[in-house]
């Protein structure tokens, strides 16, 4: 079973729906159905107070969903499991906005598991979608205002087939906005980056093996199984004749090291001919 890290890092705000600052709150819910097309995990919805924000500003959102769990293809199910993810920006001065949007993007997550949407999702879709799913009222609460309103309404649906066929690259969604009341800014203007990422490569390990006591012959073999470089510093001090062996090593055996990594050890030999005994 694969794992998915899922994250909505920042936003880019090419213009604002207020007068002079939108005030944002963000939620994002996430439902993985298993290959069979039943619930396989609920994750919770999670949502965060984003603060006053002007035009051409970068936001900082950092909502992600982390390991992920989405079942595999099977033979008779060859597009696996699958992920309805979304995600809410909305512009509003209610103090239960948070809730309320939290509350939103969970039911337009659980209303899409009958549904195929592909991102990005417009704001004019997004708004008659929600109202034919009966979630008209959850919305009303989240425009109080007459400057209030969505921004950006992300959904993306994969299955298990199309996510690893997927890249880590960040991807730009934007979402042009509904046309603002009279007496507010312009018509909202967002960029919303969003990533679907396997989690990142294990760094490949071995085993340190027993090079004290072999022979060189024998520690270099032992080194290319484990994959291992060595350094060797040769002591010249047992009597002619005598085989040379593997003295002592750093690091020690059992330890843990990166593959290509290197050994140092101290080979004991006999003295050549000529030397001093």
């Amino acid at each position: 079973m694969a794992t998915y890290n899922l994250a909505v890092p920042y936003c880019y705000i090419n213009e604002i729906r207020s007068p002079f600052n939108d005030t944002l709150v963000a939620a994002t819910a996430l439902t993985v159905m298993n290959a069979q097309g039943g619930l396989h995990h609920q994750w919770p919805a999670q949502s965060k107070f984003l603060g006053d924000h002007k035009h051409h500003t970068t936001v900082g959102i950092d909502l992600s969903y982390a390991d992920v769990d989405v079942p595999d293809p099977t033979p008779e199910a060859p597009d696996g499991g699958a992920i309805n993810w979304t995600f809410l920006l909305n512009n509003t001065t209610a103090s239960t906005a948070r809730i309320n949007a939290e509350k939103l993007v969970l039911s337009f997550t659980e209303a899409m598991v009958s549904k195929f949407i592909v991102p990005p999702v417009t704001i004019p879709n997004f708004l008659q979608d929600i109202a034919a799913w009966g979630l008209q009222d959850l919305l009303t609460l989240l425009t109080p205002g007459a400057c209030d309103g969505v921004v950006a309404s992300l959904a993306v649906s994969k299955t298990a087939k199309e996510l690893a066929q997927l890249t880590a690259d960040p991807v730009k969604a934007n979402f042009p906005g509904t046309n603002s009341p009279v007496g507010c800014g312009s018509n909202s203007n967002y960029d919303v980056f969003y990533v679907i990422a396997g989690p990142p490569a294990q760094p490949a390990l071995t085993t340190v093996p027993q090079f004290e006591g072999q022979s060189p012959a024998g520690a270099s073999q032992l080194a290319n199984t484990a994959g291992l470089a060595l350094r060797t510093t040769l002591q010249l001090d047992l009597p002619r004749g005598s085989a040379a062996k593997v003295i002592s090593q750093n690091p020690l055996a059992g330890t843990q090291m990166l593959l290509g990594s290197t050994v140092n050890l101290v080979i004991e030999g006999p003295v050549t001919r000529g030397l001093p005994p």
